[in-house]
């Protein structure tokens, strides 16, 4: 049988049952009790939780009031007061949308370690109780085979902790390299997703921080303006891309981080130490067109040594509706078919056109959610009622740290809140990590997002960020009815389960 697109089209790429047969050998392969295969799937995660914490939550002064807003030195909007920028979404930390902002009022880092490291033992204490009480109904679930089944115990045994340092950017904190030292020293993995500014203009912080750098680099690749784009800014020099920079107007924050992110790829080459790339790679209207050679340009400047992390543009968790028309879709389409031979590949040791992201429980997913009308797909493949971290204990293994609800109380300090970065409204603790103890935190991980969401005023429709489902495992349980058929029925066709 063909690989089919959205629509009935006919996909590049190999039939389906060549993808099938693959997968099922290399998976047959995997049941050897040490699942690492799994992992080079990412049917479970590298390590079996995410922290994801933005440092730069301040406070924001407005008509003798005081809320919590995100500190950022970019500006990622399509406008400007009306005037277009070129961009083809929207941050909510952009410049543009947080004046008023304090930097001075920004959580210490010795008070942000704090809660940091107490939340990485609340973790492990959770990670017991999962396997302990939670995994085998998994297994049941999902009808995981049993000859899998030992593999992805061992997996999901791995203490690996990652410890995601996100918010505008980042690396603007202070104490950040402080921070970066300490979670290493409680044995934690440390990514920093940022646009790099600081590294690039600051020849003593670079220094610093190559004295003591995260393990990974998180650079967005989503602003290019096409695949001939790529070339031509890795073909300038690091005096012409600065130039560039420069005539940039401050309104045009994702072009500018476009630059940023040629000028760290660059850097990267020329240090010795620097931290692995990983580019996230937003799928929009305006790229998905040249999608598949933008990825391909990446890898060759890359040498194919950077990651790449993909995933289409998200809107439900705002409430509104998708934004890919049906062109785009069937783009979408045809690029999920790719990124699913590209995990085929990799398994059974041939050449693979990228270096993905291990995510093919979330492409699979994908491939699911673009069967359909246009209009249905849309909004699916932006979040709306497909998954949810407040779903099902173990859904939410990617713990977010941030700034408050808006109808939170004043708190001294801003952030520290233990919920979600994009929806404050439904997840959010009013508590503040660093005056949490790991018994409260292992509780909130496995049991605090279904509380609150009981209790919100409005619940998130769902998202599809996929370092948020983290792998198959979080994805499958956060699923809701509504899309667990269709997607275990792909999987099937995939995987055999």
């Amino acid at each position: 049988m063909e690989a089919v697109s959205t629509y009935g089209q006919a996909a590049a790429g190999p039939p389906e049952s060549m993808l099938r047969d693959g997968f099922a050998s290399a998976l047959a392969r995997a049941a050897d009790g040490t699942g690492s295969t799994l992992t080079g799937l990412g049917l479970v995660a590298d390590g079996f939780a995410t922290v994801q914490i933005d440092l730069n939550v301040v406070h924001k002064e407005s008509q003798g009031s005081r809320a919590e807003i995100t500190l950022c030195d970019h500006n990622c909007t399509t406008t400007v007061h009306g005037v277009a920028t070129g961009g083809n979404y929207t941050c909510p930390a952009a410049m543009s949308l947080n004046r008023g902002a304090r930097s001075t009022s920004l959580a210490p880092g010795a008070k942000l370690l704090e809660g940091l490291l107490s939340t990485i033992d609340g973790i492990r204490t959770a990670q017991q109780e999962f396997l302990t009480a939670d995994l085998e109904a998994y297994f049941e679930r999902e009808s995981i085979p049993e000859a899998l089944r030992p593999d992805y115990t061992a997996a999901l045994s791995n203490r690996k902790i990652v410890v995601n340092l996100f918010g505008g950017s980042p690396e603007t904190h202070p104490d950040v390299l402080e921070i970066i030292e300490g979670i290493q020293g409680a044995g934690a993995e440390v990514h920093l997703t940022t646009t790099g500014r600081r590294i690039v203009s600051d020849e003593r912080f670079l220094a610093d921080f190559l004295a003591r750098p995260p393990e990974v680099i998180g650079l967005g690749a989503d602003d290019f303006e096409s695949a001939d784009d790529v070339d031509r800014l890795f073909s300038l020099g690091f005096d012409e891309l600065a130039r560039l920079w420069r005539t940039t107007p401050w309104q045009h924050g994702q072009r500018r981080k476009a630059i940023e992110a040629v000028q760290i790829c660059k850097m990267a080459q020329e240090h010795e130490g620097f931290p692995a790339v990983l580019f996230n790679i937003v799928l929009h209207r305006g790229n998905l067109k040249d999608a598949a050679a933008l990825l391909d340009r990446l890898s060759h400047h890359t040498d194919g040594r950077a990651v790449l992390n993909p995933y289409p543009v998200q809107t439900a968790f705002m409430g509104q509706r998708g934004e890919l028309g049906e062109v785009d879709l069937h783009r979408l389409s045809e690029f999920a078919d790719t990124a699913i031979q590209v995990h085929r590949d990799r398994l059974t040791g041939e050449p693979a056109r990228w270096n993905l992201a291990p995510r093919i429980g979330y492409w699979i997913l994908m491939r699911a959610l673009l069967d359909g009308s246009a209009v249905e797909a849309s909004d699916r493949v932006g979040g709306k009622g497909v998954w949810q971290c407040y779903s099902r204990r173990g859904a939410g293994r990617c713990v977010q740290v941030g700034m408050a609800a808006r109808s939170s109380h004043e708190t001294a300090l801003p952030g520290g809140h233990l919920g979600c970065f994009w929806n404050h409204e439904t997840v959010t603790d009013n508590r503040q990590f660093w005056d949490l103890d790991t018994r409260t935190v292992a509780d909130w991980v496995l049991e605090g997002r279904r509380e609150s969401a009981a209790g919100a005023e409005w619940r998130c429709r769902g998202c599809l960020f996929p370092r948020m489902s983290m792998d198959a495992v979080s994805l499958e349980l956060g699923l809701t009815s509504a899309s667990a058929e269709p997607y275990r029925r792909v999987r099937a066709r995939y995987l055999g389960y």
